[in-house]
């Protein structure tokens, strides 16, 4: 099943993480700064949802009063610290990603693939430019989902769109942006390689958001979720749905 492609590709990538140490430097630093947003993200969310509550109705101090602004204010720290998971992935990939292109690019040598010669900051400022496209777009469709979901029966619906369509096929693109971008891939062939085969970006996709959106998980996550999408890209081109150049080398 092509949905399932982004699991053997995320074993794939970890073992040749696995087997390259000297890729290991260059996945630290997007993995710090993974580790840092996230761990920023819940605490802020937490905080000043705190600081939400307690503005508009304070501790009433006693009696049932008491219990159920404890319960409420229990509520608001679970409910925030799962909306910055939620979050998170986006936050990654307009902060993290971008850093894993000394990573992206090495991975794809040892992979066989053939990029044109970029220097490393017009790839890295063409990888933010991508980011915060990327981000702005997913973001915004979130929020407008996450309105429409407000009306009866449509967040049957409008919730799992998010969660397993467009979430995933946002992250897909961003991850395979990178390696296709060095190949001189035009935007609009980005999107058909995308739209050609929905259930491969999917699953890449979610497989990424796995990744990315636990914290301590995604300290590794995001640079085997990077390496994924280099793989992804070079499956494609052995396939033919890119022009083939080079030849793989399994890890």
């Amino acid at each position: 099943m092509r949905i399932m492609n982004g699991v053997g590709r995320a074993r794939r990538a970890f073992r040749l993480l696995k087997e390259n140490p000297g890729l290991i430097p260059w996945a630290l630093l997007p993995a710090i700064m993974t580790l840092v947003v996230s761990v920023a993200g819940i605490w802020l969310a937490v905080v000043y949802g705190d600081d939400c509550l307690n503005r508009f109705w304070p501790d009433p101090g006693e009696g049932a009063l008491h219990w159920l602004w404890l319960a409420t204010m229990s509520l608001i720290r679970v409910t925030s610290a799962l909306l910055a998971v939620f979050i998170t992935p986006w936050l990654v990939i307009l902060l993290g990603t971008p850093l894993c292109e000394p990573l992206a690019s090495r991975v794809d040598i040892i992979l066989g693939g053939e990029e044109e010669a970029v220097p490393f900051l017009t790839g890295l400022i063409q990888s933010l430019r991508t980011a915060i496209l990327v981000t702005g777009f997913g973001i915004g469709g979130s929020v407008l989902f996450f309105l429409l979901g407000l009306l009866p029966l449509v967040s049957l619906v409008v919730g799992p769109f998010v969660l397993l369509v467009w979430t995933p096929l946002f992250l897909c693109f961003d991850l395979q942006d990178g390696p296709l971008s060095r190949r001189n891939i035009e935007l609009k062939q980005k999107v058909r390689l995308l739209m050609e085969q929905p259930l491969d970006a999917i699953g890449q996709g979610l497989v990424a958001m796995g990744l990315l959106a636990v914290p301590i998980l995604n300290l590794v996550g995001l640079p085997i979720a990077v390496i994924s999408g280099v793989i992804s890209v070079r499956d494609h081109e052995l396939s033919g749905k890119l022009e083939p150049v080079g030849t793989v080398q399994e890890p």
